[in-house]
């Protein structure tokens, strides 16, 4: 069986594109909320605790 008869080859990359495509700002704003949380939530977290220790001591 030859490459251009193998059904997957021509199904795989369609799905990436059209994820690219319909997904590209979705995956953009999803990645920077992530980013965010990951940058802001171990700060609050430290400042939350640093806080509640400076209230506890």
């Amino acid at each position: 069986m030859r490459l251009e008869e193998f059904p997957l080859s021509n199904t795989v990359p369609e799905p990436d594109r059209s994820l690219f495509r319909f997904g590209g700002r979705r995956a953009r704003t999803f990645r920077v909320i992530l980013f965010f949380v990951n940058e802001l939530v171990p700060a609050l977290a430290g400042a939350f605790l640093s806080g509640s220790m400076k209230l506890l001591y």
